[in-house]
């Protein structure tokens, strides 16, 4: 994680795209502006890529493959499809 912190200093990245709670804090603290894959979704459904089912079926996929995902992100996620 270090190393992809100084790689997007180096690069001037604006936002990075992490899921880890301790990483993500690292980064704000670093000036970086963070996203998440939910966030990333919710993102790409808004601009068309697809519709708000489609996420909800992929945070399924990500849920039943062992990726960890808080009740209260997901709800959070899911009311930004509705805006």
């Amino acid at each position: 994680e270090a190393e992809c912190l100084v790689l997007a200093k180096e690069m001037d990245a604006g936002l990075l795209l992490l899921d880890e709670k301790r990483v993500r804090k690292v980064a704000r603290r670093a000036g970086f502006d963070v996203m998440g894959v939910l966030g990333l979704l919710v993102r790409a459904a808004r601009q068309g890529c697809f519709d708000s089912q489609k996420v909800v079926e992929m945070i399924d996929i990500l849920r039943s493959s062992g990726f960890r995902l808080g009740d209260e992100v997901v709800k959070s996620a899911l009311s930004a499809l509705k805006k």
